[in-house]
């Protein structure tokens, strides 16, 4: 770790002032979310399924402004280099080629499994709609995509990067983990203590490839397939691709 006279570089407190925003904005985003965005018991609305897609949708943006847009304009003035491949990480730290390549199928097999149980309905699919047609998929795989965007720009993209230049890749790793599980704890026990080795997952494939785009590209199928395989198994869900309306009360 390259110390300056006072014992501390610009680049650690940049990291630090990181660190205090990732805080202040995945507080806010749950504050704000919880009680003004999503409320899946409302059904003041012509529709409870359009109601529910707004909400989504509402709630995915907003976090696409909050983790993304925002703080890529506010630390844009900063130069911040992106994660690099860096050497430090040793063969043992890397993850071999091959599992890079069978990652994804995976986590699909993973989630066809963990979908069929109950407590894993009562949260996914986020938007408790019955009939699933073709546009409700397309909002469902679009919101993620445009939050998850975001939310990896500030977790691996901005908060990563920043620690991996002050510490170095191992201490910029479990610190990263440590609050992307932190952060996973209102979504239940079982959510956090998954998120650590997929975290850990993320940040090796983020700084060996030396871009946040791998790693959000694996979130984003890990939440995808996790919405779809639970709308297979959900009793009270189906598929109907024949459905080409967004919502009931517009045919």
């Amino acid at each position: 770790m390259d110390l300056n006279v006072s014992g501390i570089t610009n680049q650690q407190i940049f990291a630090f002032i990181v660190l205090m925003a990732v805080c202040i904005i995945q507080l806010t985003f749950f504050i704000v979310s919880r009680k003004y965005l999503f409320n899946p018991e409302r059904t003041a609305t012509p529709s409870r399924e359009r109601f529910q897609s707004m909400q989504f949708l509402k709630m995915k943006l907003y976090g696409f402004l909050m983790m993304g847009i925002i703080p890529y304009l506010f630390f844009s003035t900063i130069m911040i280099s992106p994660v690099a491949n860096d050497p430090a990480i040793s063969v043992f730290w890397r993850i071999p080629s091959h599992i890079l390549l069978i990652l994804p199928i995976l986590i699909i097999i993973m989630n066809f499994f963990v979908a069929s149980k109950e407590d894993f309905h009562a949260r996914i699919p986020q938007m408790r709609i019955t009939e699933w047609g073709i546009p409700n998929l397309i909002i469902s795989i679009g919101g993620w995509g445009i939050y998850l965007l975001g939310y990896e720009y500030l977790f691996r993209g901005l908060f990563l990067s920043s620690w991996v230049e002050a510490f170095g890749p191992i201490t910029a790793i479990a610190v990263n983990v440590f609050f992307y599980s932190l952060f996973h704890i209102p979504n239940g026990t079982k959510e956090a203590v998954g998120a650590i080795p997929f975290g850990i997952i993320l940040c090796l494939l983020t700084i060996q490839m030396g871009s946040f785009l791998p790693a959000f590209l694996l979130h984003w199928l890990l939440s995808v397939s996790a919405e779809i395989f639970s709308i297979h198994h959900h009793p009270d869900m189906q598929f109907n691709l024949k459905k080409l309306h967004v919502w009931k009360d517009i045919s």
